[in-house]
């Protein structure tokens, strides 16, 4: 009984639940740190959330920590995911935006632009002793990236309304400058901050891809009469990874930093098979399960394939990085699975049980349940797509590109 008050209040007052849900944890470590720091911060954020980071950004041991992910960690940034996805699903919600599949492929151009940034920062290409590399080290740079999204997400959704509302011409001009303020944060590191960098493609790469994305919008809004959130979002993502891909561009030609490791560019082509062919043998596998158990068919979905795609894709270029070149896991679960096993393989295992949990629950399970918040099923997708791509595309990358 004494629940339903404070259910009623949040329900009554949703924006300030979300607000307390956020500052409130924060404040208290906060406060923590001052008046209890070695529990708070020495034995917390120091240990388990900072450390690492600095670890990472420095490529060294600090105080005894190394970069990756303890227990500690993985509990809290599951913790943080979650209230992002709901919290996410609620302002999507509210402002009347519906989540499907081509809102997902439309954000796969933005997971893969976090990878690729992030296997730029293993191979130096932002200064340690400066600010800009925390942006890029996981997961800062996918809460990073995580806000930048939603908030494009929003303002592209407004632009496509002011098209409906005030024609065509409006809702292009509107897109096209949320397209060029894309670049307006690159451009000030660029601008002020030349020492945060070890190579610069220049402006020229950024404005070509700029203008090629507008150019995209005005043709889709000449053929569709609008132009769409969904459509914005994609060539937003694809503008970024077309400048993204420039720096892996000017590294093959000509690296700006000494590698312990030799390049192996083949391993793109050697992982990407590899997930390919376990794609394919679990679309077979569960075609033919579901010839005698109906129920299955959700599992050979488009969308459940992409899903196994990508972890897949992360499972095998595991598997390449550990067995066959001699890198390391970080995380707690793969660690111990391969210590058991012996091998990274294993981790393709794995994948296929997780992501077939996962599709068995949203869409066969818990079904109708799920049909009911289909924005949140959604949402629930694609923070699975991005737990299997985005580390994936980036240790491919590490790899081949010998960082």
């Amino acid at each position: 009984m004494l629940l339903l008050p404070f259910k009623r209040f949040c329900r009554e007052h949703e924006a300030w639940a979300w607000l307390a849900a956020i500052t409130v944890p924060l404040a208290v470590i906060a406060v923590g740190c001052v008046v209890w720091p070695e529990l708070f911060w020495d034995d917390f954020v120091w240990r388990h959330i900072w450390a690492p980071l600095v670890a990472d950004a420095e490529d060294r041991t600090v105080d005894g920590v190394d970069e990756g992910y303890t227990v500690v960690s993985t509990v809290t940034y599951a913790a943080f995911l979650s209230l992002a996805v709901f919290g996410i699903w609620r302002a999507f919600q509210r402002s009347g935006i519906a989540l499907d599949g081509r809102f997902l492929l439309a954000l796969v151009p933005w997971v893969v632009v976090g990878a690729v940034a992030r296997a730029l920062e293993d191979a130096h290409l932002f200064a340690p002793e400066g600010p800009v590399v925390y942006l890029f080290i996981s997961p800062v740079i996918y809460i990073f990236e995580g806000v930048l999204v939603f908030t494009y997400v929003m303002l592209a959704w407004r632009a496509e309304r002011l098209g409906a509302q005030h024609g065509r011409r409006v809702g292009l001009l509107s897109a096209a400058g949320l397209l060029v303020a894309l670049d307006l944060a690159p451009a000030a590191v660029l601008a002020f901050g030349p020492g945060q960098l070890a190579v610069h493609v220049g402006w020229g790469a950024m404005a070509v891809a700029t203008a090629a994305g507008a150019s995209v919008l005005w043709w889709r809004a000449r053929a569709t009469g609008r132009v769409a959130m969904v459509e914005q979002l994609l060539v937003a993502g694809c503008v970024l990874l077309a400048s993204a891909a420039t720096f892996v561009g000017v590294w093959a030609v000509d690296p700006w930093a000494e590698s312990t490791r030799a390049t192996h560019p083949w391993e793109v082509a050697v992982i990407l098979g590899i997930a390919a062919a376990c794609t394919a043998a679990t679309w077979a596998l569960y075609t033919a399960l579901s010839r005698r158990w109906p129920r299955a068919w959700p599992l050979v979905a488009p969308v459940a394939m992409l899903l196994f795609l990508a972890h897949y894709i992360d499972g095998a270029a595991t598997y390449r990085g550990l067995d066959a070149w001699g890198y390391g896991e970080k995380h707690v679960l793969p660690s111990l699975l391969v210590d058991l096993t012996g091998t990274a393989a294993v981790m393709l295992v794995l994948k296929l049980a997780v992501v077939s949990a996962v599709v068995y629950l949203l869409d066969v399970a818990y079904r109708e349940d799920m049909e009911r918040t289909p924005t949140l099923t959604w949402l629930v997708r694609l923070a699975v797509l991005v737990l299997g791509l985005a580390p994936g595309v980036r240790d491919m990358l590490r790899i081949a590109m010998g960082v």
